[in-house]
């Protein structure tokens, strides 16, 4: 019993502790988001077009449809708009500009 007792007493802390670093994640990535939401005045307006669709979770076909513009240029645009973020952001960036 107390054996048994020990198991579950360890798998329940680690438990918690997955969850506390699972809410830690979410809090990061949500004021990363608003970080980077917050700072797409500083993009050129053609760039801030592309990557606020972008971060709404259009692929560049699709983004390139609703603009109506070339997919080459939507991705010339997103590699525009990431270099000035990472410029901006440094070593910030690497948390928002891979999953983009």
């Amino acid at each position: 019993y107390l054996r048994a007792e020990r198991l579950r007493d360890k798998a329940m802390a680690s438990f918690a502790e997955e969850v506390e670093v699972t809410e830690v994640n979410r809090y990061i990535e949500e004021e990363t988001y608003r970080l980077l939401r917050n700072s797409l005045g500083c993009l050129p307006p053609a760039c801030r077009s592309v990557f606020e669709l972008a971060l709404d979770g259009y692929k560049a076909r699709e983004i390139a449809e609703k603009l109506n513009i070339a997919e080459e240029t939507v991705k010339k645009q997103k590699q525009i708009a990431r270099r000035i973020l990472k410029e901006k952001f440094g070593r910030l960036s690497l948390f928002f500009l891979p999953m983009l």
